[in-house]
């Protein structure tokens, strides 16, 4: 029976030895959780001491040693600000700000826009928005203008827009070299939310680029200027030979949202490009131009499929009372 008794005790020792090890793992991590919470803990406490200090600045700017007694590091003032910045508004927010350029907390991330890896300088870039402050203003500008990597330009231009420094649309066209490739989604928003400060430019540009989904891009996103006295510009847009110049001027005239324009928008739903006459009856319907209803009456039995829907969704909108000439789906084109 010894030659049992010997793998059974092997087994044994085996199942013992697993056991103190896995004891051993056990205390180790917990061990090693109750520090982590602790460290936790005590930084969490720092930053809420940081914090304390930083808003009897904020309140007295006189107090200028307020913050001496706290140990501070780069990373800890910018989780720190980024956080207080999040809860503050108007002149506050202001004053925070000029105290984050004079204890220079954008100085690392303006470091890291120099960084080999593209995905660094993006990060570099997402947390500079939180600072809008001119130093990080011309360090951004300067990185839409020179980097090497087209993604971080594009990163660039969107983080200007975003904190109220939109380039103009020419250097975007330039530094994002926009005139030889293909604009995406995002330089669309770009140029939407730049043609409040330069609607005039944007519009002279959809003028002078040749045809192609720059231009088109370009004029659409004059319609979100909020400006009405782009109302002419866009009614010659209507007269142009290209098309996708028609159609983009339609979706402005549809986003800015000014009846005005029903004069040159109803002879619109007559052209012979199908898209065209489609977007004529969406805007149509959009903007209440009830002048609209006999040419769309006729325009429901176009042969068109895209064209008696879009027609016929117009009529819903302008005559709610009277039923759609056949169901519309929810298609959108």
């Amino acid at each position: 029976m010894d030659w049992l008794i010997e793998p059974a005790h092997a087994a044994i020792v085996t199942s013992l030895l697993f056991a103190f090890i896995s004891l051993v793992a056990m205390l180790l991590l917990y061990f090693r959780r109750r520090r982590a919470e602790h460290g936790l803990a005590r930084v969490n406490q720092a930053d809420r001491d940081l914090s304390r200090g930083l808003m009897v600045r904020l309140e007295n700017a006189d107090e200028e040693n307020v913050l001496a007694p706290y140990a501070i590091n780069p990373q800890q003032l910018e989780r720190v600000f980024s956080r207080l910045l999040q809860m503050v508004r108007g002149p506050e927010r202001d004053r925070l700000l000029l105290i984050a350029e004079t204890m220079r907390v954008p100085d690392p991330a303006i470091a890291q826009l120099q960084h080999r890896w593209a995905a660094r300088r993006i990060d570099a870039l997402r947390m500079l928005e939180q600072f809008p402050v001119p130093q990080v203003v011309r360090a951004i500008s300067e990185c839409m203008a020179t980097d090497r990597n087209p993604l971080v330009r594009t990163e660039a231009a969107a983080t200007l827009t975003r904190i109220g420094s939109v380039p103009s649309p020419s250097a975007i066209i330039d530094a994002l070299s926009l005139r030889t490739t293909n604009p995406s989604l995002l330089h669309a928003a770009i140029f939407r939310t730049g043609s409040v400060q330069h609607g005039a430019e944007m519009a002279q540009l959809a003028n002078e680029l040749p045809t192609g989904r720059l231009r088109s891009m370009i004029a659409e996103a004059i319609g979100w200027s909020e400006d009405f006295a782009m109302l002419p510009i866009l009614a010659d847009f209507a007269r142009s030979n290209d098309p996708e110049l028609r159609i983009a001027g339609l979706k402005a005239a549809r986003q800015l949202g000014h009846p005005g324009a029903r004069t040159w928008i109803l002879p619109m739903l007559l052209d012979p490009v199908d898209e065209v006459r489609v977007q004529a009856a969406r805007t149509c319907g959009h903007l209440g131009l009830v002048d609209a209803i006999p040419i769309l009456s006729r325009l429901v039995e176009n042969s068109s499929w895209w064209v008696r829907t879009r027609a016929a969704e117009a009529l819903a909108l302008l005559r709610p009372a009277q039923p759609a000439p056949f169901p519309v789906t929810g298609l959108r084109k």
